[in-house]
Order: structure tokens, then C-alpha cells, then sequence
């Protein structure tokens, strides 16, 4: 269904937005008034703007972050409001509360002309694409990934020994950072295929099978490395180049993607949960399963979000004070290895584990100790460091942002180049810049040897038209 006149979107999206909120407060069942309406509120702010800004094209960033905003802090919230009764009506309320606030705030933030102006001034990327060029761009970005890779395998005593402790998968590659960021040339090479089929080798069926290769070995070293949510993001930012170099993917195949990445989170839980039980026994073990399709089991494990701020909100600044940018200062350290500086901090992370549970990351290699903590999103650290006016700034900036990405895709979108580049940050955008500053500072200095490789090895020039 494709809705041009923005009247009918505003009916459409007023009417399911009603509905929604009503889903919504009866899934939460909670008798608090102020948590209904605050809960009510958000449902249907969220569900009236994923309506208002779907036009036809399911991959429009802003789209696809509103629907993550919704299953992250809407319907994650109801489903934890319903099921930890042992919290205080108000803390509901002051999360939902912040929550409403950090998507308004994104939002005007999309809203403003500074991100269009911006948009509009960034250099297009010039330079036409030559197969002798991009072939050399495609083997030597995969080599480097996997070199990394095997040793990163290597250096963790092989692929058996790494499969047992993926539960423990932070701690086998502590100290080892700068590998891991290089294995994510393998995933360089798979875009730059995928482009190149749609471009230069259409008619290859040596091109496609290879392509078939890299994308098999690609999702299994991002099973390795990254965990569901990577992989996840990796295989969309596959369905984004589709979506705007061959034809606009269909609802429906929307729906089945959705539904398919739900049986997976479902299935490499399960198996990640057991690794150890597997591949150090000889006997194939009974596999421990929790309930496999139940929705508030899936949500909990999956979408912890709304419950760590509120539990974050319950402790700061009653039992902490506020980091007054901190955690935002340690980044800035994050690209240093930790194999040069041992005793490097772990970020925020490390801050709100500690604050939530009385612990503290510890530097050791023993994989018999587990260490998993909460994940921290952009709300939690902005709150952590400056309260309501963290939220309201950082938001902000996320809207902004997403509307330079949007204007310059508008623009790009049938530019090589510009939709390689786009295709990179395509999942930082959507997802990991809603994460926590330590890690992003990571990911864009790897963005920026990306694009240095690239720059290099496909000959770009910048241009201002």
C-alpha cells in the first residue's frame, strides 16, 4: 500500500496509532494512570510517524528506525511493565516519560533544515567503476578479513575452541580489537560484489557464484564475531542495495524477512546458549530450551533495553551522580588496543554494569568466568552523563544526522560510489549509533580506513555538484 497524499497518511496513521496504543496498555495491563496515558502516548506517537513517513519504500532509514524505536522502547516497555510488578509505578512513568521525549526530540532534530543543508553540501563521490580496479578492491578487502580471521581463530586456541565459548566471545577477543575490526573487510568485499553484479558483471555467473561464496562465509564469520543482531543488520544493508539499485522490496517480503529474523534470534539463542555443552562433549548433549515462541520470552531476552534505563533511572542520581560526559570522554581512548594499554577502561559499559549490579570489568582470559552485561543504548548514556538534557541533546543529534543521511542518499542513490559508502553506514545509522559512544568511536575510525582502502583502490575523486 503506498499513500501519496499526506492527508490519507495523517487518517491512516491517526487511526492505527489509536489502535496501536490500545494493543499496547492492554498488553502492559498495568492500573497506573499516569503509566496508561504516558505508554498510550508513545504507541501512538510512534506507530502515527512510522505511517506518516512510510511511502512506498520499506527501507527509508527514518522508517526503519521508527519501527526498531518501537519494538525497542515501546513494546519491549509494555511487555516489562507486565511483567516486573516489582518496580514502581513511577519509574514506569519517568521512563516512558524520557522515552517520549528522546523521540520527539529525534524527531524535530530529522525535522530541521540543518540536516538538509548539510545533506546538500557534502561532496558526491566521482569515479566510474573499472572491473580491473574493483576486481583487485574485492580480493585484496576480502584477504585482509580473512587473514584477520584465522588469526583471530589461531590466537584463541581454533575454530573448535572458539565455537565452545561464543557465550563468552567478548573475553576471546579482549586485547585483540584491531583483528576484529579488519575481519569486516569481508563484508567490504561482499557490497562491493553485490554492486559490482547489479553494475559491471551482470551477465557473470562466475560473479554470482562467487558472491555466493562470500555471503555464505560472511554470515558465518559474523555468527563467529557479532552475534545475531550483527548479522542481522549485515543481511539488511544487503536488501538496501537491492532496495534502491534493482526494485523496491514488497511488504510482503518484508513481513517474511521479519519473520524469519524472529526464528533466528530464536535459534542461535538457543545454540549459543549451549555452545559449551556441544563442542566439548562428545555425546551430543540435551539441548536446555527455554519457551521458544512465546513473544514476552523473546522480548526479554532479546530487547532488554526499556528495563536497563529504567533500572539505571532507579540508581542515578539517588544512588550516583550523573558522569557530567565521562563515559563520552573515554571514547575518544577507545581506538588504542587494548594488547599496548592493558588497563584501558571499558567505557560506558563497564560504568553501567557497575552501577546496576555492584561489578566491575575485570582484564582476564580465563572463558570459565563469564562476563555479559547489559547492552547500553544512546538513551542510557545520555541520560547517565546530563539527565533529561543528555536525551534531549543526543537525540537531537540523531535526527540530525539521519536527515543528512537521508538528503545524501536522495541524492546518491543511483551513484556507485555514493550507495557504497551509504551502504556502510548504512547499519550505524540505523542501529549502532543508538549504542553507546565507546564503541561507535571504533566503528567510525574502521569507517574511515574503509573509505581511505576504497579511495585508494578504486580511484575516487570528490565532487561538489
Amino acid at each position: 500500500m503506498i499513500i501519496d497524499n499526506p492527508k490519507e497518511r495523517i487518517t491512516v496513521g491517526t487511526f492505527l496509532g489509536i489502535i496501536t496504543g490500545m494493543f499496547i496498555i492492554f498488553l502492559a495491563n498495568t492500573t497506573n494512570v499516569t503509566t496508561n496515558l504516558l505508554l498510550y502516548v508513545l504507541a501512538f506517537s510512534v506507530m502515527f510517524l512510522i505511517l506518516y513517513e512510510y511511502k512506498g519504500n520499506l527501507f527509508s532509514p527514518v522508517f526503519l528506525y521508527l519501527i526498531k524505536f518501537f519494538v525497542f522502547y515501546v513494546l519491549s516497555a509494555a511487555i516489562w511493565i507486565s511483567t516486573s510488578p516489582s518496580k514502581e509505578d513511577n519509574i514506569y512513568s519517568l521512563g516512558l516519560f524520557y522515552c517520549l521525549l528522546a523521540l520527539i526530540f529525534f524527531y524535530i532534530g530529522y525535522r530541521s533544515q540543518i540536516g538538509k543543508i548539510i545533506g546538500l553540501r557534502i561532496h558526491t563521490i566521482k569515479g566510474k567503476w573499472e572491473k580491473p580496479r574493483v576486481i583487485v578492491a574485492i580480493v585484496v578487502s576480502f584477504l585482509i578479513g580473512f587473514i584477520s580471521f584465522l588469526l583471530l581463530i589461531y590466537l584463541n586456541g581454533g575454530i573448535i575452541n572458539f565455537l565452545a565459548y561464543m557465550w563468552n566471545r567478548s573475553r576471546l577477543i579482549q586485547g585483540l580489537g584491531p583483528l576484529r575490526n579488519l575481519t569486516d573487510f569481508i563484508g567490504l568485499s561482499v557490497l562491493i560484489t553485490l554492486i559490482s553484479i547489479f553494475t559491471l558483471f551482470k551477465k557473470s555467473w562466475l560473479a554470482k557464484l562467487f558472491f555466493l561464496f562470500l555471503i555464505i562465509f560472511w554470515i558465518f564469520v559474523c555468527l563467529f564475531l557479532g552475534g545475531r543482531g550483527f548479522l542481522i543488520w549485515q543481511l539488511f544493508t544487503l536488501l538496501f542495495i537491492y532496495n534502491y539499485m534493482v526494485k523496491k522490496i514488497k511488504i510482503t517480503h518484508f513481513i517474511i524477512i521479519i519473520l524469519a529474523s524472529f526464528v533466528f534470534l530464536n535459534v542461535f539463542l538457543e545454540i549459543r546458549k549451549n555452545s559449551y555443552r556441544i563442542f566439548m562433549h562428545k555425546e551430543y548433549p540435551e539441548i536446555e530450551q527455554s519457551e521458544f515462541f512465546d513473544i514476552k520470552s523473546f522480548v526479554q531476552t532479546n530487547f532488554p533495553f526499556f528495563n536497563v534505563f529504567i533500572s539505571l533511572l532507579e540508581k542515578v542520581p539517588s544512588q550516583y551522580p550523573h558522569y557530567l560526559g565521562k563515559t563520552y570522554l573515554e571514547a575518544f581512548i577507545s581506538v588504542i588496543p587494548r594488547a599496548i594499554w592493558s588497563e584501558k577502561p571499558f567505557g560506558v559499559s563497564s560504568e553501567v554494569v557497575y552501577i546496576l549490579y555492584g561489578l566491575k570489568f575485570y582484564h582476564t582470559k580465563d572463558l570459565s568466568v563469564p562476563q555479559s552485561g547489559p547492552s547500553i543504548k544512546l538513551i542510557d548514556e545520555a541520560y547517565l552523563n546530563f539527565s533529561i538534557f543528555g536525551i534531549i541533546i543526543m537525540f537531537f543529534i540523531y535526527g540530525l544526522l539521519m536527515r543528512i543521511y537521508n538528503v545524501y542518499l536522495i541524492r546518491n542513490k543511483e551513484n556507485v560510489n555514493g550507495l557504497l559508502i551509504l551502504s556502510i553506514l548504512f547499519p550505524f545509522i540505523i542501529y549502532y549509533f543508538d549504542g553507546s559512544s565507546f564503541m561507535n568511536t571504533i566503528r567510525l575510525f574502521e569507517y574511515l580506513f574503509m573509505g581511505l582502502f576504497l579511495f585508494l583502490s578504486l580511484k575516487w575523486r570528490f565532487n561538489r555538484s
